[in-house]
């Protein structure tokens, strides 16, 4: 899982043009140390919408089915 989540992190990065390995300068590392962070959070952000997508359809299944039943609406 580790290999795959790196791997996605890479592809980000690439994404937005920024380099794997940057010259490491004074300047080059805090930026490159934000971006990294910034991708970390928006991967797990990402990751978090998934989940709750899938946990949306599964009640939205329920539901079509409660009702197809004769289930009521009244709530």
């Amino acid at each position: 899982a580790a290999d795959k989540g790196s791997e996605r992190f890479e592809i980000r990065l690439l994404e937005l043009g920024v380099p794997l390995r940057p010259l490491p300068t004074r300047e080059s590392v805090p930026l490159y140390n934000a971006i990294r962070s910034d991708v970390v959070q928006l991967l797990e952000t990402e990751a978090k919408i998934k989940k709750l997508e899938g946990e949306l359809r599964v009640l939205e299944n329920r539901k079509a089915s409660f009702l197809k039943q004769g289930g009521s609406g009244g709530g």
